[in-house]
């Protein structure tokens, strides 16, 4: 997380003017620098690049660089690898939002963007060749190049930001300096003063989220697609653990991908002995493989079966998509009750459940994906939180317009979601019903009730008070009105209006649903889990709600291990039997 710094400019300045650093020996006249080129608009905030040109023709691969600063601070402009333009490899150092603007994936959105926008405008801007891309970057940036790198074809993390949507965002190379590599482990791996660092910095990363800390750790994300990874980490590194760099080898080598480690013996976190003449040979070495392997496209990561009917869009925004799984056969003739399965609040993301839990009891499934917190942050919505409740009731009020047209029962809808995606279907199941039979709008005529709600390892809430009055100490929730976790503590009483019309547990009443909660976790932590997972995803939010639920006059199941529901196995049996008793 090196800031800007004296050295990182002289030697920019000296590399890119003599070609001082230059272990093959050709020197290089002195390169174009094109600075501010904006490729995205995100609300008021340009993004921009500065683009590096060598004199004459670039090599391949073009170099997009990421600058560090602890993901909330830092600059475009802080590039070390003048050496390397020096070389004759094009560079591009990117904008990305940072963390005090944005939580992730917002940055992953905007890196994506500037590739598509570089292969987009590629010619325009003096680059010869764009089919080759290695992206680059140091402490937070390589963290953020090895996110980038390791998720080609990953629409997750794709984005909408910018306008080149049809170019492609796939990198074929990641250089990582000093980069974190697992977020879910990198706290156990710090010492004292990478922790007071680290903590603050994850903190605003994650929005107080630490689901997005799995979405968010390259180690995480790999398979056996990824492209060639070169990692180099000083071993006495007081802020970055080396182990992440350690851990993100093994990783790869577990999968079977082409990895090069080169540890600097008593480097520190940043300093001109990563970008030496003997460094700058390993990089130009590492380039010119990834410029000599033979290009391929990849494909997208996907494990999911094929969809009856795939991206079938619910309303205006990109994020509004529905995968619908239809029973392969359907001896009775008569409609399928159906379960909407949501994805999260962070990301868009359409995650069925196990699919063979229902389409064999002849019940359809429907992944719902949907606008996000990030969404409604990005478009200024007030509260951001409304952009997912809302489209959970529009996503039920669409099926059941289109039920006859899939050969779905209109009366047996159920909802559900695991973490996140819990709340959303929760709101929908407790909130009143939104149909408006004057609407112009077809699928606003159509009502939003639902059958059942399932709700796997999830929080119930969005009231401050409400979750620190349940599991003690926990931070979740932020930004569902736009603003962090204490800030939304403390601002609370002004904030009850918005918590009542859109927090489940306020919006409880005899009517509901009956809901089915159901947890992997006891009241005990397991020692095998972190504090904030387990808080997170304790069955102490379950309990909570359920207590208030009761008093309501609603149904509300809870199971978790030593904690059993009568009449009911587990979430699943719960879903099946309430779904075929609705008949």
């Amino acid at each position: 997380m090196t800031p800007p710094s004296f050295w990182h400019r002289t030697a920019l300045l000296l590399s890119l003017v003599t070609g001082l650093i230059n272990p093959t020996g050709s020197l290089h006249a002195e390169p174009v620098l094109k600075e501010g080129i904006e490729f995205a608009k995100v609300g008021e905030q340009p993004l921009q690049l500065d683009l590096y040109l060598p004199e004459g023709k670039a090599k391949s691969p073009l170099i997009v660089y990421v600058h560090g600063g602890g993901w909330r601070s830092g600059s475009r402009s802080d590039m070390p690898l003048g050496n390397l333009v020096a070389q004759g490899f094009p560079v591009a150092s990117v904008d990305y939002r940072l963390s005090t603007v944005a939580p992730f994936p917002a940055q992953a959105h905007d890196i994506k963007a500037a590739i598509r926008f570089l292969r987009a405008k590629g010619k325009e801007l003096g680059l010869s060749d764009t089919s080759k891309i290695v992206i680059a970057g140091g402490s937070a940036g390589g963290h953020l190049a090895a996110i980038v790198g390791v998720t080609n074809g990953n629409k997750a993390l794709e984005g909408t930001v910018g306008s080149a949507q049809s170019a492609s965002s796939d990198v074929q190379g990641i250089i990582s300096h000093f980069g974190a590599s697992n977020l879910q482990t990198i706290l156990s791996q710090s010492t004292p003063h990478g922790l007071k660092v680290r903590v603050p910095a994850l903190e605003l990363l994650l929005g107080g989220q630490p689901d997005l800390a799995r979405l968010a750790s390259p180690v995480a994300q790999l398979d056996s697609q990824d492209t060639p990874l070169l990692l180099i980490h000083g071993d006495a590194d007081p802020q970055m653990p080396f182990a992440q760099s350690e851990e993100f080898q093994r990783a790869y080598q577990k999968a079977g991908l082409s990895v090069e480690f080169v540890p600097v013996a008593g480097g520190k976190h940043g300093g001109r002995e990563f970008y030496d003449e003997a460094r700058t040979k390993v990089m130009v070495e590492f380039l010119n493989r990834v410029a000599s392997s033979p290009a391929s496209p990849t494909p997208a990561k996907t494990s999911k079966p094929a969809p009856s009917h795939a991206d079938v869009s619910y309303g205006p925004h990109p994020h509004q998509l529905l995968d619908v799984y239809l029973p392969s056969s359907n001896p009775s003739g008569a409609p399928f009750p159906v379960l909407l399965w949501y994805g999260g609040l962070w990301k868009p993301l359409k995650n069925p459940p196990d699919l063979n839990r229902f389409l064999p009891h002849q019940i359809a499934v429907v992944a719902v994906e949907s606008r996000t917190l990030t969404d409604g942050v990005e478009d200024k919505t007030n509260p951001p939180v409304a952009y997912p409740m809302e489209d959970a009731c529009r996503a039920v009020q669409f099926v059941r317009a289109q039920a006859s047209k899939w050969g779905l029962d209109p009366t047996r809808i159920a909802v559900g979601g695991g973490s996140q995606g819990a709340l959303p279907a929760l709101y929908a199941g407790c909130s009143a019903d939104r149909a408006r039979p004057d609407s112009v709008d077809p699928v606003e005529r159509q009502s939003s009730r639902v059958t059942c709600v399932a709700a796997y390892r999830s929080q119930p809430s969005i009231d401050p008070v409400r979750m620190q009055e349940w599991v003690p100490g926990v931070m979740w929730g932020a930004p569902a009105f736009g603003i962090g976790f204490e800030e939304s503590l403390k601002r609370r009483e002004e904030l009850l209006p918005v918590i009542r019309q859109w927090s489940p547990e306020h919006l409880l009443h005899s009517g509901a649903a009956p809901m089915y909660f159901e947890n992997n976790w006891d009241l005990t932590q397991p020692a095998t889990v972190t504090e904030m997972d387990y808080k997170v995803h304790s069955p102490a939010w379950a309990l909570g709600f359920q207590k208030l639920a009761t008093q309501a006059g609603a149904t509300c199941h809870v199971k978790y291990p030593g904690q059993e529901t009568s009449g009911y196995a587990d979430i699943w049996d719960f879903l099946v039997k309430s779904l075929q008793r609705s008949h």
